[in-house]
């Protein structure tokens, strides 16, 4: 999404929590055919949080498309699949919980990242350059950076 869009829809909710957004009650409600799961404080949960955000991204640069398909396209191949994951009332993000019932998902554990492990990291880096695994841009000459 180019930087010269501008964002005129929140994304779920106002700051004050109230005014949930419709569509995403309505898209929950048509995917009730399956065990669902919904948490009212869903804003806890990362992998919540990252998913609307991405779809928030993605709805932004379908409204501002020239193509007249894209809304379309952001819901068969965007929004539908990212609810059927955060929906998911055995596997989701949001599957401990309950409307009545927040449960905090505990990270999984780590040690600390080496410093400078991620310093290399670029965005004009080629998704192809990446590889997968450790990043191995650390093991190139620097030199070809």
């Amino acid at each position: 999404m180019g930087t010269n869009v501008q964002l005129v829809h929140a994304m779920v909710a106002t700051p004050t929590g109230r005014g949930t957004n419709r569509s995403l009650a309505q898209r929950i409600r048509s995917i009730a055919a399956q065990p669902v799961r919904w948490c009212r404080q869903w804003w806890a949960h990362h992998g919540v949080t990252v998913r609307f955000a991405a779809l928030h991204a993605v709805f932004e640069a379908a409204r501002v498309a020239e193509d007249g398909t894209a809304m379309s396209t952001l819901f068969v191949s965007h929004i539908d699949p990212h609810l059927r994951i955060i929906l998911d009332a055995a596997q989701g993000p949001l599957h401990r919980c309950t409307l009545d019932r927040h449960v905090p998902q505990p990270g999984l554990p780590a040690a600390p990242v080496p410093t400078g492990w991620f310093d290399t990291m670029s965005r004009s880096t080629a998704v192809e350059d990446l590889g997968f695994g450790p990043d191995f841009r650390l093991l190139r000459d620097s030199s070809s950076l």
